[in-house]
């Protein structure tokens, strides 16, 4: 399980909101993933993707409103992991193996940490610039 922590902050109240959201999502499937076949927890993951999409829009809107210089690095980053979650779900519709869903844990993970802490702190100097009032 992902736990929320406050150095997880990327200092804009609704895009930490739907960072929340994420995690509670990725641990409910987790959750379900360990316990439940593949063939019946696609809702769950279908969730998963369309949150994602959902935050991602929010979170590219947000950096084009504060001139965010890596815009378009995010939004490759960004494309190329609902490129990855596509292939998962693709293989989570022919049932996975044991091996495929040690990898999507692992991808789960590592989106989670490296791109929230990695790549989004990034912006949070530009996104000081916004009045989120």
């Amino acid at each position: 399980m992902i736990e929320w922590k406050d150095e997880f902050s990327v200092g804009v109240p609704v895009l930490d909101e739907d960072h929340k959201v994420l995690i509670s999502l990725v641990n409910r499937f987790l959750e379900a993933f360990e316990t439940t076949p593949s063939f019946m927890i696609t809702n769950l993951f279908r969730d998963l993707e369309r949150y994602t999409v959902f935050h991602f829009d929010r979170e590219e809107e947000f950096m084009a409103k504060c001139g965010y210089e890596g815009l378009e690095e995010h939004k490759r980053q960004h494309a190329a992991l609902c490129e990855t979650l596509q292939g998962f779900s693709e293989k989570m519709i022919r049932l996975m193996s044991d091996e495929e869903k040690n990898e999507f844990k692992n991808f789960l993970h590592t989106w989670l940490y490296e791109h929230i802490l990695g790549e989004d702190f990034k912006y949070r100097e530009s996104m000081q610039k916004l009045d989120l009032s």
